[in-house]
């Protein structure tokens, strides 16, 4: 059987895509979108100053560096929503707003910055995996501990890491 596919029918990857996902799986890439470009919904300063977390209850969690930009955001709630509303298709009945460390803003197209845990010696690494390797049966487990306890033994010196039993 063949089947006609009418000119002009056929619909992009993406919009398929899009149309599969669940509500909230839809609301919180908006939310990452909104924060990559969170200074179009808060402005320069205040974007410089705070940053959307989450959605709880239906109110945008916004986490603020100091007391007075917390203020200035709660005062600024109505167009925040608006906003977030015309620019985002965020709909929130609210913002609440903490005041606490605030993240480095996003950068388009680069993953998350992690953080390395520290780099050890291979022969303080293999010390730790003789210790570890006869109470774990997994080797990859028994390695990843291994390296684990490296680190912390680099980290807190006068610390033994573990306990014999």
């Amino acid at each position: 059987m063949r089947r006609t596919v009418r000119r002009g029918s056929a619909k992009p990857l993406s919009e398929l895509l899009w149309n599969s996902l669940p509500e909230g799986a839809k609301v919180r890439i908006r939310v990452a979108a909104s924060a990559r470009n969170w200074e179009s919904v808060v402005g320069p300063l205040l974007a410089k100053r705070s940053a959307p977390r989450r959605i709880v209850e239906g109110k945008l969690l916004v986490v603020a560096e100091s007391p007075a930009a917390a203020q200035e955001l709660v005062m600024r709630g109505a167009r925040i929503v608006k906003n977030l509303e015309r620019e985002w298709n965020i709909l929130v009945s609210g913002i609440t707003v903490t005041v606490g460390r605030v993240p480095p803003p996003p950068r388009d197209g680069a993953p998350p910055v992690d953080r390395p845990l520290g780099s050890v010696p291979a022969e303080e690494v293999h010390a730790a995996l003789d210790v570890v390797a006869e109470k774990v049966e997994r080797g990859d487990v028994a390695e990843s501990l291994a390296r684990l306890m490296a680190v912390y033994r680099k980290r807190f010196p006068g610390k033994t890491g573990g306990h014999s039993r």
